[in-house]
């Protein structure tokens, strides 16, 4: 009784917002008949069952009548919420179909049922999880939900070690390998990502460079030719914003002029310079970084940057309160839909959900990863957002089995569907504005970084933001490292105990 009061609780709430089920948003613009969705769910060259089936699960393990229930975010249109888990009857575009095949597929192939349950607030889909696992009662299988929320709920033993998993094998395509071994803590790992979800990957912070304006300004090196010769570097795109700067007479610097670069995020662009904020130990726990001479010079180069307006516009304060950004929902997303594609802005960090904010943009631009530090790093990289959604086991599943072969099966199934409709139909030929982009885009998949100390909020980043603010980058090291040495021996007693 007590389970089906708590339970009963939950979905009422969200039935009480419209949140179950909700209706998918199309990429290319309408509603279609679902007789024309097709029925095929055949993947992977058509080798969907059997013993040597690539997922490694055996031909035989049927769940049959089985119902697999996901708890994610609320569709609400909020930058983080879609996760694709479901679809909608009646819509077809390119990753609602994908998702129909995908589900369909993995429920023909073991014999199961799956649904989707939203919460009615981004942050209280970790909530329903702690309150379930407060209560020791069981209801979802498995969640996506914001990775910062659940990284600091599973240090309280309410997400299980994904390791457990039967039939799960992290060495396959379909599960992020940079994930595994970058989140890892302990040898355990309570967060992953997967070809199931692009929700990471959508909002892998990267650059946006505007075609027209390097034209105007006569730039002649083409930041393609610079990636791919391991020659896009920092100083190179410093060199162009530089160039960019323009005022348009009435003394004040605000969104009428333009600028070199918007949406510097120092954190991150450090990330891309192949900089850590933490290492591993030889038991595969977080050690705080080390303050490098190294690391000191390319955070003095950002914050110069950061506070010079001539080059970088900062909405928060230089934006006129008088426009109305309320179309777009926030300064930020009109300073991208409104100021990159009016030719007032050279370069731009954001994700790939940027790319509809755009679309309608008549100027060509074109997309890079984030510029090295140097010629000499050895690879490009590109931070994930960790308010993005992750895939997460509630601690309460006590069916490693059921759920391995699941997740397994789906993230084996997205490859050829969800993933593949995102990457080549949505992103290189909807969204695409020439060829060079489809090489871009396939580089920065392969460059994601997780920063195992924003997921698990360590608070090790606010030495760099708070050092930014006051230029204190090495009195804030000294005056918190303890702390956040503090805040990792904890994390290592709480996974110490979490079977």
């Amino acid at each position: 009784m007590k389970k089906k009061r708590i339970i009963g609780i939950l979905l009422a709430a969200a039935a009480a917002v419209g949140i179950l089920t909700a209706c998918q948003e199309t990429d290319d613009g309408g509603d279609v008949s679902s007789d024309n969705r097709g029925t095929s769910t055949t993947i992977h060259g058509g080798d969907n069952s059997g013993s040597a089936h690539p997922t490694g699960i055996p031909d035989d393990v049927r769940f049959e009548g089985r119902t697999f229930r996901f708890l994610t975010s609320p569709r609400s249109g909020d930058a983080y919420t879609e996760c694709w888990l479901d679809y909608e009857d009646g819509v077809t575009d390119t990753i609602n179909t994908a998702v129909y095949k995908r589900n369909s597929a993995t429920e023909d192939r073991l014999g199961i049922k799956l649904e989707t349950e939203h919460s009615a607030t981004y942050y209280g889909a970790v909530s329903t999880i702690i309150d379930l696992n407060t209560a020791e009662e069981f209801y979802f299988d498995a969640a996506y939900l914001s990775a910062q929320s659940a990284g600091v709920a599973s240090l309280d033993g309410h997400f299980l070690d994904l390791n457990t998993l039967k039939y799960v094998d992290f060495t396959h395509d379909w599960w992020d390998g940079n994930c595994h071994e970058m989140l890892s803590v302990g040898r355990k790992n309570f967060l992953m990502v997967s070809d199931i979800s692009m929700s990471v990957f959508e909002r892998a912070h990267f650059t946006y460079f505007n075609k027209q304006m390097l034209k105007d300004l006569g730039v002649t090196e083409d930041p393609y030719q610079l990636v791919r010769s391991g020659e896009w570097t920092f100083d190179k795109m410093y060199e162009m914003i530089k160039l960019a700067s323009w005022e348009n007479g009435d003394g004040t610097r605000d969104e009428k002029d333009k600028y070199g670069l918007f949406n510097l995020n120092i954190p991150a662009v450090l990330n891309s310079f192949d900089y850590s904020f933490t290492g591993k130990d030889e038991d595969d726990y977080p050690v705080l970084f080390e303050l490098t001479d190294s690391l000191h010079q390319s955070f003095d180069k950002l914050r110069e940057l950061a506070l010079d307006k001539n080059l970088q516009y900062d909405p928060a304060t230089m934006l006129d309160p008088s426009v109305d950004v309320s179309k777009a929902g926030h300064i930020w997303a009109w300073t991208r839909s409104t100021m990159f594609p009016n030719d007032q802005i050279l370069f731009m960090y954001a994700g790939f959900m940027t790319t509809e904010e755009i679309k309608e943009m008549k100027s060509d631009y074109g997309i890079v990863p984030n510029a090295k530090k140097d010629a000499d790093q050895k690879r490009y990289q590109s931070a994930i957002d960790f308010y993005a959604d992750m895939l997460c086991v509630p601690s309460q599943n006590s069916d490693p089995e059921y759920t391995g072969a699941v997740l397994e099966y789906m993230a084996y199934a997205s490859t050829d569907t969800v993933k593949h409709e995102y990457i080549e139909t949505v992103l290189k030929n909807k969204r695409n504005r020439d060829d060079d982009t489809k090489e871009m885009i396939d580089i920065i998949s392969k460059s994601l970084h997780y920063e195992i100390s924003d997921i698990y909020d360590l608070g090790i980043r606010n030495i760099i933001v708070n050092g930014a603010e006051n230029n204190t980058l090495q009195s804030q090291y000294d005056k918190f490292k303890i702390i956040y040495q503090n805040n990792i021996e904890s994390m290592k007693e709480k996974v110490s105990k979490i079977g």
